[in-house]
């Protein structure tokens, strides 16, 4: 990371971002790329989040809300550096399940 970057943000980490789909209390059943997750809105317990917001997942809990734009460029930028899991360009082997054409995939 850029030292400038660093100084002001410190360490970073990935997020995913994800559509809500239901909201049951603080948990939400959240998808993007075909992939399902349930995630914990208690970070986010001040704003009103429902079905059909957008928001940045990391380790199972959602830290910010974006807009629907942002996340359809992260989801594009996922898939431009897809890669399998030898390191491989993607299609070239077992998908990462980032890509927009894996469809219906769940761990539910």
């Amino acid at each position: 990371m850029a030292p400038r970057l660093q100084a002001l943000w410190g360490d970073v980490c990935l997020a995913v971002a994800m559509q809500v789909v239901e909201v049951d209390g603080f948990i939400a059943r959240c998808e993007a790329c075909g992939v399902s997750r349930d995630v914990n809105l208690f970070l986010l317990q001040h704003e009103a989040i429902g079905a059909g917001d957008h928001v940045l997942v990391h380790v199972g809990y959602a830290i910010a809300r974006v807009d629907e734009e942002r996340a359809r460029d992260t989801w594009a930028l996922y898939e431009s550096v897809d890669v399998d899991a030898e390191g491989g360009p993607a299609g070239a082997g077992p998908s990462t399940g980032f890509r927009a054409s894996s469809k219906g995939r769940s761990d539910a």
